[in-house]
């Protein structure tokens, strides 16, 4: 073999195992645990979602975009206040919160609000090419959620009471609105980590807080002492019942047993009518004569009786 031609198949067996070299390092994809592929050629999308595991392409031809699909991310959708670097000099810690955003509530109220967005990936697809800035989607239709379920609601159940609800209701919300856009997402968590009013108006706010509670404590206090009422006039009639109950056994007791008694006397009396009845009169005279006043008149001095009737 020609020493020219010996160079050539050389240049060309080298540069064929730098191809398959290359072939090999940019054309095997690993896919790891709790990933997905979306395989594009020419970036458009050809195949996907790739499983985990190892997927071969054609370098500089095909690209796989790995999304980790486990992976929380968290928009911060709007802050009532804003972290600022202070100028040399200042005394106040730096980082020190400004109140930048305000909504307006139902009852024409404003509120300050830290809000966040948690969510993951749902479809990979979807998510890779839905649009082209999510995370500014996300947190654009978060904010519009945010204040259309705020214009809704009132201040007090912002504040206070009604904040779980208000969370399912901007939760559920945000999941429709990212749905009918096929964003891919799904939203674990919208989170609202503080509400305040503004600051010109925090001492009427906490007055009218403070009046709340008052008043809670007043009728706590007012359902305990009704308590109490209940349970001791629920005794009292108890106790009236029992004595009711006890009162009427005893007369039931005392009409069997007269009855009784008649009942036997009525036998006597249909045997013997006039032994009977001369038994019973002689019995009703025990009682009744030991019991009537005595009088004794002696004629000699005692002065004579005066006769009235004619």
């Amino acid at each position: 073999m020609q020493p020219a031609r010996r160079q050539l198949l050389f240049t060309l067996v080298f540069w064929l195992s730098l191809l398959a070299v290359l072939f090999l390092w940019k054309g095997v994809v690993t896919i790891q645990p709790g990933e997905n592929g979306i395989l594009t050629t020419f970036s458009r999308v050809a195949a996907g979602p790739l499983e985990p595991g190892l997927h071969f392409i054609v370098p500089f031809v095909q690209q796989v975009r790995v999304i980790k699909l486990a992976t929380i991310r968290k928009e911060v959708i709007i802050s009532e206040a804003q972290r600022v670097r202070l100028p040399a000099g200042d005394n106040r810690r730096e980082g020190t919160r400004q109140p930048v955003t305000y909504f307006l509530t139902a009852d024409e109220n404003l509120v300050a609000v830290d809000a966040s967005v948690q969510y993951r990936i749902r479809d990979p697809r979807d998510f890779t090419f839905s649009s082209r800035h999510l995370e500014e989607t996300v947190r654009d239709l978060a904010r519009h959620v945010l204040a259309t379920e705020l214009l809704a609601t009132g201040v007090d159940e912002v504040l206070s009471r009604g904040r779980a609800e208000l969370l399912h209701r901007l939760h559920r919300r945000l999941q429709q609105e990212c749905s009918r856009l096929g964003l891919g997402i799904l939203v674990t968590s919208f989170l609202l980590a503080d509400v305040a009013p503004p600051r010109a108006a925090i001492g009427a706010f906490q007055k009218v807080s403070d009046a709340r509670a008052e008043a809670g404590q007043i009728l706590s206090q007012a359902q305990a002492e009704a308590l109490e009422a209940k349970a001791r006039a629920r005794g009292q009639a108890s106790g009236q019942l029992a004595s009711a109950a006890s009162y009427r056994a005893d007369k039931l007791a005392s009409a069997r047993g007269q009855a009784q008694r008649f009942s036997k006397l009525a036998a006597e009396y249909h045997r013997a009518p006039n032994l009977t009845r001369r038994r019973l009169a002689l019995e009703a005279q025990a009682r009744t004569l030991p019991r009537v006043k005595k009088v004794y008149h002696h004629p000699r001095r005692m002065p004579p009786a005066i006769h009235l009737a004619p």
